[in-house]
């Protein structure tokens, strides 16, 4: 698989020569002669997207001081038991990020928080519950029929009027 993707890049960079160097009208024949798709050569000739060897890794993107930094902000969250979400994690990491880098603004993709959390094995993804599923969940018929009568006895015993609830 891999050697196919050198292939493909050869290729795509020998129709993108040609095409420069005037051999080709248009594109899409070019593409055609080379056997590379329209839709990539388009987009490398308006060089808005790279190939996938010429990319940035994202995997590195934070030093390892930002790392642990985010670790410990998922531990201090785990201990006050507060599921973090992955758009908080990332808007973490971004935070770091702009505080360290003023002059280059470099951010962690949509992504990130999710690659983050499969390398760091410690910390996992927790479904939030709703409160109305605990409180489905805790509540039986026998409880809420002796908070009504306990209610009941309390109006009762202190001569509360209903108009007055």
């Amino acid at each position: 698989m891999f050697e196919y993707y050198i292939k493909l890049k050869y290729r795509i960079e020998e129709t993108t020569d040609a095409f420069h160097d005037g051999e080709y009208k248009f594109a899409s024949t070019a593409a055609q002669t080379f056997e590379v798709s329209v839709q990539t050569l388009q987009r490398r000739l308006v060089e808005t997207h790279t190939s996938l060897f010429e990319r940035k890794s994202h995997e590195y993107v934070l030093n390892t001081k930002q790392r642990k930094t985010i670790c410990i902000y998922l531990t201090r969250l785990n201990k006050l038991s507060i599921s973090a979400r992955l758009r908080h994690l990332r808007r973490a990491a971004n935070f770091l990020l702009q505080q360290t880098n003023l002059v280059n603004s470099s951010r962690v993709e949509q992504h990130w928080s999710v690659r983050f959390l499969q390398q760091n094995s410690q910390f996992f993804k927790r479904k939030q519950t709703s409160l109305a599923a605990d409180r489905k969940t805790s509540l039986t018929v026998e409880v809420t029929k002796q908070h009504f009568y306990d209610f009941r006895d309390v109006l009762i015993k202190y001569a509360i009027q209903s108009n007055d609830i």
